[in-house]
């Protein structure tokens, strides 16, 4: 979708924009001067653009939570009381054994 604008202040007559569908999208986050000092102090740290580190942190996050839920789901799990499978070579024999294809015959 193209949308012409008339710009008095430029030397062109028009300038054209074009409206598409764009992956990153804008967000607004307001910080009080604490959380923007921290900011600007990791920011500063890294040599990384704001953006870059925001959306960094963002992935931080998101995986501590992930991390957190794949444990507590560990937990779960254990919690069942199920017995512990066999070593694999142990499982080998328990399952040809249980189920012997008979040989070649």
């Amino acid at each position: 979708m193209d949308r012409r604008i008339e710009c008095a202040a430029c030397f062109v007559p028009y300038i054209t924009i074009r409206a598409t569908r764009s992956i990153i999208a804008r967000l607004d986050v307001r910080l009080d001067d604490e959380q923007r000092r921290r900011l600007d102090e990791i920011v500063e740290h890294s040599g990384r653009p704001i953006s870059e580190v925001v959306r960094g942190l963002i992935d931080e996050a998101y995986e501590a939570v992930m991390r957190e839920r794949r444990w507590e789901a560990a937990r779960r799990l254990a919690a069942l009381g199920g017995e512990n499978p066999p070593e694999p070579a142990e499982l080998a024999r328990e399952l040809e054994a249980a189920h012997d294809p008979g040989g070649l015959q």
